[in-house]
């Protein structure tokens, strides 16, 4: 009778661990959504500008630019007239399509090299947006013509021509 009692213990003790495992191989990883907030959370005890910027610089390399937008826009916080970081920074955040705020970082680099191509690009193209054809137009005669900008310029210059010669039009109606 010890036997089969201890033979039932375990068997009822190897159904349980089988059990054990067969629920934790069905426990969902986690999930993308909690991986990011915990790189999120990992991004926000960086306290120095270096480690920020050496974060970024990193996240560059790995092509992950949402990661290197946020990393330098952390260095920039710190070190806020560092013009080179500005510039990462605008960068990264113009190919990541957060609009607003490379618009706020181009009117700051606008400001210190108003020749600087892509961010007067980006300060003509709000301008048409916003339906300020003619100040669009006065902007886009200081955009340059080297390089891509032979073949962008004309176009926005045109774009602004259009706009300023329907003005007129428009406002008849």
């Amino acid at each position: 009778m010890s036997t089969q009692a201890g033979g039932g213990a375990a068997q009822v003790l190897t159904s349980l661990l089988l059990a054990a495992l067969l629920g934790a191989c069905t426990m969902p990883a986690q999930t993308p959504a909690a991986a990011a907030d915990a790189a999120d959370d990992a991004a926000t005890q960086i306290s120095s500008p270096l480690g920020s910027y050496l974060a970024g610089r990193h996240a560059q390399q790995q092509h992950d630019y949402g990661a290197a937008a946020k990393y330098f826009g952390q260095a920039l916080a710190q070190d806020p007239s560092d013009y080179e970081l500005m510039n990462k920074t605008f960068l990264f955040e113009l190919s990541e399509g957060r609009i607003d705020t490379a618009k706020e970082l181009a009117v700051r680099i606008h400001r210190i090299d108003a020749t600087s191509p892509l961010p007067n690009l980006v300060l003509v193209l709000e301008r048409l947006k916003s339906g300020d054809f003619a100040g669009a137009d006065a902007e886009a005669q200081n955009l340059p013509h080297d390089g891509i900008h032979r073949f962008v310029t004309p176009l926005v210059q045109a774009w602004t021509k259009v706009g300023v010669d329907s003005m007129p039009r428009l406002s008849r109606r």
